[in-house]
């Protein structure tokens, strides 16, 4: 009655040099798991026709945008939109079934490591992928994840959008992921070019 598409990896770096093989990757597991557990499970769902629930994992990622990201971000946009897809497609059957989207700050999971379960036909051929942005970024975000929010925590968030048919998954409001979602969202609305939002940087 309830299925839970939750599947991420990360690679970093600039987005002109990030090695296509990057971009394979990660579309592979946070788009197309994702496709694939809707794909497989929503037709259930609409055989038993009884209330029942789709949690996909997004990221705040999915609504900001950051430097020297761009193959998780835009991965993330991408599931967020697939989301909201699926939340129209199946009010407009008039289905019992919910559509959330998570989108959690830092959390305390194995992220950080992916390259670990990384396919080796995917694997970044010697001398992509170097330089000191790679390296800044691959060790900022296990610095950031090791003190990420506590998986349970995100766990009790998601059990109540099941429960009270919540579609957006965010942090808590006083956190600051939701001030730089606010700039780009204020950006969009004002039509002005980006902002420079990341948590901490927002105006």
């Amino acid at each position: 009655h309830v299925v839970c598409n939750n599947a991420g990896v990360f690679a970093a770096g600039p987005s002109w040099q990030a090695p296509l093989s990057d971009y394979e990757w990660v579309f592979g597991v946070n788009v197309f798991g994702v496709v694939h557990g809707i794909r497989t499970f929503v037709p259930i769902l609409l055989d038993q026709n009884v209330e029942s629930h789709v949690v996909n994992t997004a990221s705040m990622a999915a609504l900001t945008s950051m430097p020297l990201t761009a193959a998780y971000t835009a991965s993330k946009h991408a599931v967020l939109a697939l989301s909201e897809t699926l939340y129209h497609e199946l009010r407009g059957r008039g289905a019992p079934i919910g559509v959330s989207a998570l989108c959690p700050e830092a959390v305390a999971t194995g992220i950080a490591h992916s390259e670990r379960v990384r396919p080796p036909h995917l694997a970044r051929k010697s001398g992509e992928a170097e330089g000191p942005e790679f390296t800044l970024v691959e060790q900022g975000i296990r610095s950031v994840i090791a003190q990420g929010a506590p998986p349970a925590k995100i766990a009790a968030r998601v059990v109540r959008a099941v429960r009270e048919d919540l579609f957006y998954v965010l942090p808590d409001a006083d956190d600051p992921w939701l001030a730089a979602c606010d700039a780009r969202l204020e950006d969009v609305r004002a039509r002005r070019n980006p902002t420079f939002a990341v948590p901490g940087a927002a105006r």
